[in-house]
């Protein structure tokens, strides 16, 4: 699949943390984009990817976080035994899917996107404590 980058601003109280406390901050902030990744793919399997005989449902992952300098990346995607119809299955907007609809993946995510910089802010709070 293609990849998708996103970068989320405005969330002060967020930024305000992660300054406070860097290193606690850092870690809060990989496993809470981490949590928020595997709620969105719980999302997408749940109520969104096609389903015929499970094998597409069960590729779906998430990957651990990545920190290269003060950038931190969480992929997600299906594929693995699926791999070679994820994609058009996703991407193929006129297919009728009996369970599912296409842009499983893409669908889950832009729904969710909106609430991931409070969740964040709220998981990344509640993390660092007494650091702040």
């Amino acid at each position: 699949m293609t990849g998708m980058w996103v970068t989320f601003r405005g969330d002060e109280h967020l930024r305000a943390y992660l300054r406070a406390a860097p290193f606690r901050a850092s870690e809060a902030l990989q496993a809470g984009l981490w949590q928020e990744a595997n709620r969105i793919m719980n999302i997408s399997k749940e109520t969104m990817v096609p389903v015929r005989f499970g094998v597409l449902k069960g590729s779906g992952h998430v990957q651990r976080p990545v920190v290269l300098g003060t950038q931190v990346t969480v992929t997600m995607g299906y594929g693995g035994a699926a791999s070679e119809y994820a994609l058009p299955v996703h991407e193929i907007l006129t297919a009728n899917h009996p369970v599912g609809r296409s842009k499983y993946l893409e669908a889950a995510f832009d729904q969710e996107a909106p609430l991931v910089p409070k969740h964040l802010a709220t998981f990344v709070k509640a993390h660092l404590g007494d650091a702040l």
